[in-house]
């Protein structure tokens, strides 16, 4: 090697070590680099090229625009291949996570490559690698900062556990989905409680799916040790790991939705809380070559942070629980208030006619037609008052039975014939658009009417000077799901992302817990609850119900 060349190069790695230290973006540190090749090495054509997910090259950068390369050539190499390669090229490959991830790539008709340019241009790509490998550890630290900082200021318990999943794909760039599973109190059942699905932007409607796990595959998890299985020609590695892939198996049948790809490796980690419970934090791929050794050996640094986010939500679940069990005790007190003033309307306008006819039997000027006109208008308050103790006797009835089939259509009914008086007195024009026959929910009848209780109650409190309540039910693979839209002013988008959290609400008045229960008892029938709301364009409650199975439909 020349003495000058030694001293360019030197000079070349100096001033780019400097230029690196500020880069935060691993595609610029690479790309910044290949700007400089070309007076260090001599020569005009150089590229930079980037594997693709599906294991293709795809150039970032040439500094000759319009030149052509051989993109399979580089895709061969970056796979890991040995292709022939010419003698007016030379090609060094960028390590990160633990694999081939770019390739820096310099051709010159002009001139005869040495060993000391092939040293020149791999001892460049490894500074890259070593300033990449730094960038990423410096995101994971910055991952796990923002994590803590979120724990220790006290951050919604379901967040933290998407912080962390969150956190795992800025890492991994998994290309299918990650979730978490949880096994309440030493049940052989794993629930969902938290997924991040990274091949769509639509919400995971699988929360509360849950799946039994095998005495062997717990026994399998005991040993706290990061798993990591891929597909190959024969499928699942089913000889080494059986219960494994049963679980995964099971897991993709339950839980895959009509559309969703399947997974070509999964990484699988057990979470065990100091009390003992058992959690599961999974990992998918859709493509080979997403997932390997560094992504397993990467994903102990998240355990213990998620240790500590479900037991967080196991202890805040059941501090939420107990105030809302006892609050839905008592959730016919909410509507006291309304009730009464409907029931004291309808009597008080029975009574003064009562002591009329009295009066006028008396003194014998009782008139016929008169009569028939104040008897049918005590009777219309008669009706008014039976109609609203049926409803809030269904209601009674239902609170006895806490578990069974529940039919949605009787609940619906009933809520609307409590809340009917009041409806009416505000002016809500309340439709509805219910098929003839729906499913039995798997849920007791006490639940459903005690969740469109609030639900309606809750839509109606946002009309106050009238509106327009609509009620619509239809089938979707997952069971029943029911809207109840409301025409209010809506709540702005902070309100919507809080409108669940116990005691919050944007009325002025109100305990800020009727949504919260409502979400509490979709979540103990395993279904699900969104809100949709814009600001001065009402608001929409979507409620997924599943079904009782056909083989155990019965009367409901």
């Amino acid at each position: 090697m020349s003495g000058a060349f030694r001293l360019n190069r030197m000079e070349l790695q100096a001033e780019l070590f400097a230029r690196l230290r500020g880069v935060r973006e691993p595609r610029k540190a690479v790309i910044n680099v290949a700007r400089r090749l070309g007076p260090l090495l001599g020569v005009d054509e150089v590229a930079v090229f980037l594997r693709t997910p599906d294991g293709n090259a795809h150039q970032a950068w040439s500094r000759v625009p319009g030149a052509k390369w051989d993109t399979e050539l580089f895709a061969a190499y970056l796979q890991g291949q040995r292709p022939p390669i010419p003698s007016n090229l030379m090609v060094a490959t960028i390590e990160r996570r633990g694999r081939r991830w770019a390739a820096l790539v310099v051709r010159d008709e002009s001139v005869q490559f040495t060993s000391d340019h092939r040293r020149a241009l791999f001892s460049v790509a490894q500074m890259v690698s070593e300033t990449i490998a730094e960038l990423d550890e410096r995101r994971l630290r910055d991952i796990r900062r923002r994590f803590v900082e979120k724990l220790a200021h006290h951050s919604n318990p379901k967040d933290l556990i998407y912080e962390i999943l969150d956190g795992i794909r800025a890492i991994t760039r998994y290309d299918h989905s990650s979730s978490m599973f949880l096994a309440r109190d030493g049940q052989n059942e794993l629930e969902l409680v938290a997924e991040q699905i990274a091949w769509t932007k639509a919400k995971s409607l699988r929360i509360g799916t849950s799946i039994t796990v095998s005495p062997q595959l717990r026994e399998v998890l005991a040993d706290e040790t990061v798993l990591l299985l891929e597909q190959d020609e024969n499928g699942w590695p089913e000889k080494d790991h059986p219960h494994l892939v049963e679980f995964i198996g099971d897991l993709h049948r339950r839980m895959a939705g009509v559309d969703a790809p399947p997974e070509v490796a999964v990484l699988l980690a057990p979470v065990w809380t100091p009390a003992g419970n058992l959690a599961v934090l999974r990992v998918a791929a859709r493509r080979l070559g997403v997932l390997g050794a560094y992504e397993r050996d990467l994903l102990p640094e998240f355990l213990p942070l998620a240790s500590l986010a479900v037991q967080f939500s196991m202890r805040t679940e059941s501090l939420e629980e107990q105030v809302l069990q006892s609050e839905r005790k008592h959730v016919l007190a909410n509507l006291t208030r309304g009730i009464a003033h409907d029931v004291n309307n309808a009597l008080g306008g029975v009574l003064p006619l009562v002591q009329q006819l009295q009066s006028e039997a008396k003194e014998g000027t009782v008139d016929s037609t008169s009569l028939l006109g104040d008897l049918k208008h005590i009777e219309t308050n008669i009706q008014t008052s039976r109609r609203i103790f049926g409803g809030m006797l269904n209601v009674a009835r239902g609170s006895a039975r806490s578990v069974g089939q529940g039919n949605v259509r009787r609940a619906i009914d009933t809520a609307l014939s409590v809340l009917h008086d009041g409806l009416r007195r505000r002016n809500i024009d309340a439709t509805l658009d219910l098929p003839d026959s729906l499913p039995a929910i798997a849920t007791g009848q006490d639940n459903l009417t005690q969740l469109f209780l609030n639900l309606l109650a809750n839509a109606q409190d946002a009309m106050e000077h009238g509106g327009t309540l609509h009620v619509s039910a239809c089938m979707e693979p997952t069971g029943v799901r029911v809207e109840v839209r409301d025409s209010g002013e809506g709540i702005t988008e902070e309100q919507r992302r809080r409108i669940f959290e116990p005691f919050f609400t944007p009325k002025s008045e109100g305990t800020g817990l009727g949504l919260t229960i409502c979400a509490s008892i979709v979540r103990e029938m395993k279904g699900r609850i969104e809100l949709q709301s814009e600001e001065g364009a009402g608001t929409t409650v979507i409620v997924g119900l599943p079904c009782v199975p056909d083989e155990a439909q019965g009367s409901a």
